[in-house]
C-alpha cells in the first residue's frame, strides 16, 4: 500500500487505510510507524512495526444447481441451489443467492467491474441465513445464479453459474387445465346472465313499484 492509499495525514498518531486500497485477502502486510524527536544536539528516531494479517474469504466449496427434466422452462421449473464444502475459521458462515441477466454484465472489462455489476444488478432471491439451498424459478432468458459464501467477520466468496431458460411450450395437460377454466368461467358467466334476466321478468311482471290508482 502506498500513502495515496491511507487517509492519514503526516502529523496524526494514527493509520486509516482506504477500504478500496486493494490489501488481498488473507495476505501479511508489516505497518511499521515511526516517530522522529529533535534534542539540542541531534534528530533522534524510532520506529515499531506490527504485521497485519488480512482476513481471508470463505474457500473450498462450491454450488450445485438441480432441476427436473434436460431443460428449465420459464416459471415452470424449478430449481435448487445448494452451496456445499466452504471452510473458514471465522463461523459461522452464511450463505446468500441472486440472479442476475448475462446480457447486463456485458460491459464488464474485469473481474472487479464484474463483481460491481453484479452487485449493483443482482435480484436477491435470498438475504444470508444459515441455510445452504433455495428454491426458485425463473423468467426466459440466459441468466447469471449467483451463490455467496460469508464469513462471520464479513468477507465472502461468489461461485456463479449461468442457466438458460427456455420459453415454456403447452402440454396436453396444460391445455386441459385451462379448458376446464374456461368451462368455469362461462359457467358462473351464464349463471350471472341467468341471474339478470330473471330480476328483469319479476320487475316486467309488477315487481317494481305500483303506481296509486287515483
Amino acid at each position: 500500500a502506498s500513502f495515496n492509499d491511507t487517509k492519514t495525514l503526516n502529523n496524526q498518531p494514527k493509520l486509516v487505510v482506504r477500504a478500496n486500497a486493494g490489501l488481498r485477502a488473507g495476505a501479511t502486510y508489516a505497518v511499521t510507524a515511526c516517530v522522529n524527536y529533535t534534542t539540542s544536539v541531534s534528530v533522534r528516531s524510532a520506529c515499531s512495526t506490527v504485521a497485519l494479517v488480512m482476513n481471508m474469504a470463505p474457500f473450498g466449496g462450491t454450488m450445485f444447481l438441480r432441476h427436473a427434466g434436460d431443460a428449465v422452462y420459464e416459471m415452470a421449473t424449478p430449481i435448487e441451489a445448494e452451496m456445499t464444502g466452504w471452510q473458514d475459521e471465522d463461523q459461522p458462515l452464511q450463505y446468500a443467492f441472486g440472479y442476475v441477466l448475462s446480457t447486463d454484465l456485458a460491459a464488464a472489462d474485469s473481474e472487479a467491474s464484474r463483481a460491481a455489476l453484479i452487485d449493483a444488478r443482482i435480484t436477491w432471491i435470498r438475504q444470508p441465513s444459515m441455510s445452504r439451498t433455495s428454491k426458485f424459478t425463473l423468467t426466459r432468458g440466459e441468466w447469471l445464479v449467483c451463490g455467496f459464501s460469508i464469513d462471520s467477520l464479513g468477507a465472502s466468496a461468489r461461485v456463479d453459474i449461468l442457466v438458460e431458460v427456455l420459453a415454456r411450450t403447452l402440454t396436453p395437460e396444460d391445455v386441459d387445465a385451462a379448458n376446464a377454466q374456461l368451462a368455469i368461467l362461462q359457467s358462473e358467466a351464464n349463471t350471472d346472465a341467468y341471474l339478470t334476466e330473471t330480476t328483469n321478468l319479476v320487475v316486467a311482471a309488477g315487481g317494481g313499484r305500483r303506481r296509486r290508482r287515483r
